[in-house]
């Protein structure tokens, strides 16, 4: 890839696993702030009863646009590094030298793979999966970095796996920036 190429981008995968997750998220919020909120209507003062709903509303509509965040989030390959974002949940940016190897990923029977964020610390893998029905590519770095899961915790993986849209276009565009 030459300098004057833009930054490809890159999908996470099909969207059905994470949008079935996110409603249920999305339920459950939209059932407490309902429950506290005619709670707080109905026993307390007009005062404490909108604070009681700033307090408990601004936190679950916060989680609830985090958890919604790897629907519209897209990983991007730029000339410099490999950016593998999962929305506001996880990101890890990688200079493509420190990538060993990268191929497609199909995991063992005995430990498929799920939908959502992980650090495996025994084998210092990071995992954004999106859908485990999408292709999934795992990358494995010659030295571990830094990155960050479940929005704010810091891991140092040493292999990488993540669903994509195609594993054959991101491998090509990851050659090509490699080959550079």
């Amino acid at each position: 890839m030459t300098a004057n190429v833009r930054p490809v981008r890159l999908g996470l995968g099909r969207r059905g696993a994470w949008t079935a997750l996110l409603a249920g998220v999305g339920a459950l919020g939209v059932v407490e702030f309902s429950v506290l909120h005619l709670l707080a209507t109905g026993l307390l003062p007009h005062p404490a009863a909108l604070i009681i709903d700033l307090v408990i509303g601004i936190p679950t509509a916060t989680l609830i646009l985090a958890v919604a965040s790897p629907l519209w989030s897209t990983h991007r390959l730029t000339r410099t590094h490999l950016h593998l974002r999962f929305g506001w949940l996880a990101a890890i940016d990688i200079p493509p030298p420190l990538i060993h190897d990268a191929s497609t990923y199909r995991p063992p029977v005995q430990h498929p793979a799920q939908t959502g964020l992980d650090f495996d610390s025994k084998s210092a893998t990071w995992s954004a999966i999106r859908s485990p029905a999408s292709p999934l590519i795992r990358i494995t770095l010659t030295d571990p970095i830094p990155a960050r899961t479940q929005a704010w915790r810091r891991v140092s993986p040493r292999s990488i796996v993540i669903s994509v849209d195609n594993a054959d276009t991101f491998l090509s565009a990851l050659d090509s920036t490699r080959d550079n």
